[in-house]
C-alpha cells in the first residue's frame, strides 16, 4: 500500500488521478485512489475502510465519486 501511494504521489496529475478520503468526527476513516487504467477506464488503486465505520455505506459512497469524473 505505501508503494502505491508513494506511487500515486511522485507521479501525481490531476487530471488523470484522483484521491477521496472519508473523515467522521474528524478522523480519518476511508479512502480511495483512482488512477487512469487506459481506453477512459478509472483504476482503483487503494479502498480502504477503517472497520469502526465499516456497515455504514461507506465504501459504496466513495466508490459512487468514479462516475462523478472522467479520466
Amino acid at each position: 500500500m505505501a508503494q502505491i501511494a508513494a506511487d500515486f504521489i511522485k507521479n501525481l496529475n490531476p487530471d488523470k488521478k484522483h484521491c477521496w478520503i472519508a473523515e467522521m468526527d474528524g478522523e480519518v476513516v476511508g479512502s480511495d485512489f483512482v488512477v487512469d487504467g487506459g481506453n477512459s477506464i478509472a483504476k482503483i488503486r487503494l479502498l480502504l475502510v477503517d472497520p469502526k465505520a465499516r456497515g455504514l455505506g461507506l465504501g459504496t459512497r466513495l466508490v459512487n465519486y468514479f462516475p462523478a469524473f472522467t479520466i
